[in-house]
């Protein structure tokens, strides 16, 4: 498998905030977003799946996180460090930007789901229509309020599509006195919305380091 970097830390956003995890950045995303703060998943040294499971093994914490760039491009070598050890109480989850859909992946893991356009979106909705995968999904945007992701904000608080409450907002991250601001935006919109919002911790406490 082409691997970014393995670190234990904490989960810092979504439905795991605050749980200690270990994180796999695999490398390679087939997306280029402007506003990536993972550019450096390009990055990469082979392992082995027997290798990344004897890694997983030696490791006490039960939350495993996959993310990138986009795991799901080596989702059929993630499926297979899953079986191997699906007898011991490990958590998996996958971060994913929904480009890439596998209903069997949701048999073995949890997945967040990050569309960075309304057709992503959409096709997402699509593939929750399936019980399993609306019970294993949730669905994170990030936006600013402004500019960025404003239509599928909108898509999301159309009740007819039913993925409300699977729904966490995050405030988009810029690197600038703005942040504090649109952290705020976002907090009042999820109030007046009942949304839930996603924190940042790892970048509240370690800004753009790695390993965090």
């Amino acid at each position: 498998m082409r691997v970014n970097e393995i670190f234990e830390s904490i989960q810092g956003e979504g439905k795991y905030v605050g749980h200690p995890a270990l994180f796999i950045r695999l490398s390679g995303c087939n997306l280029n977003c402007p506003w990536c703060d993972t550019k450096y998943h390009k990055e990469y040294h082979y392992m082995t799946v027997t290798d990344i499971v004897k890694t997983i093994r030696n490791q006490d914490n039960i939350l495993v996180v996959w993310t990138g760039g986009e795991p799901l491009l080596q989702k059929e070598d993630i499926i297979k460090v899953m079986k191997k050890i699906i007898w011991l109480p490990y958590l998996h989850m996958i971060e994913s930007n929904a480009t890439i859909f596998d209903t069997e992946i949701h048999k073995l893991a949890e997945v967040t789901y990050s569309p960075k356009t309304l057709k992503d979106l959409k096709a997402l909705i699509h593939f929750m229509n399936d019980p399993l995968v609306y019970n294993t999904s949730t669905i994170k945007i990030v936006t600013d309020l402004e500019e960025v992701n404003m239509d599928l904000v909108e898509c999301v608080l159309d009740e007819t599509y039913g993925i409300k409450r699977k729904t966490y907002l995050m405030p988009l991250t810029t690197f600038t006195e703005k942040d504090r601001e649109i952290k705020q935006k976002v907090w009042k919109f999820c109030t007046e919305h009942n949304l839930k919002y996603s924190p940042r911790i790892h970048i509240e406490v370690w800004g753009n380091e790695r390993g965090h």
